[in-house]
Parts: structure tokens; sequence; C-alpha cells
């Protein structure tokens, strides 16, 4: 099997982090997204907060690697339109491969 690389949100607790340890255990890459940090069953953390849109361009900016798929496991933010907003920057980041 490839070594796939996914962006897992809200990977500190949860949902998220179970998704992280299960992903590792396949042998894929984790890049793990949170307010809060963790280094569990992650390859590397970027901090991120959805209700900051500057939170969300730091991290965008900061992933530097081409990501296999994307996984929006975090508690809801307080507005919708933050989940699309970290999904369509990561987008047109050129570090999504087209589908």
């Amino acid at each position: 099997m490839a070594t796939l690389t996914y962006a897992v949100t809200g990977v500190a607790s949860g949902i998220g982090a179970e998704l992280a340890q299960v992903l590792k255990a396949q042998g894929h890459r984790v890049l793990g997204f949170d307010i809060r940090e963790t280094t569990a069953n992650i390859d590397r953390f970027i901090p991120l907060d959805l209700n900051d849109p500057a939170s969300i361009a730091h991290a965008v900016r900061i992933v530097g690697e081409p990501l296999d798929g994307l996984c929006n496991i975090c508690n809801r933010p307080k507005r919708k339109r933050d989940f699309e907003a970290f999904y369509d920057a990561l987008s047109g980041a050129d570090i999504c491969p087209a589908s």
C-alpha cells in the first residue's frame, strides 16, 4: 500500500485523535491541525483555530507539502463558512492534487 499524507483537523482529541491513530497504524503520514497542541499519532502539528481567518491563512501557508486527503473532524466552528474557508484555502494552495 502506498503511503499517503492526510491533513486531520481536530486531531487533539475524540474522533480526530482516533482517526490519526488509525491512519498512522496503516502507515500513512498525518499532519495534525487543532487549537490544542498534541504530538500523539501525528508526524507534524500545525496550530489552527477555524474561528480565526488569520489562523487559517497561516496554517495553509506553512503546510508546504502535497496532501492526499483532508479530514475535517474538528468541532464545528462558530461559523460554518470557516470549514469551507480552510478547504478552499488548501485546495487553492497547490498542495492538493487534482481529482
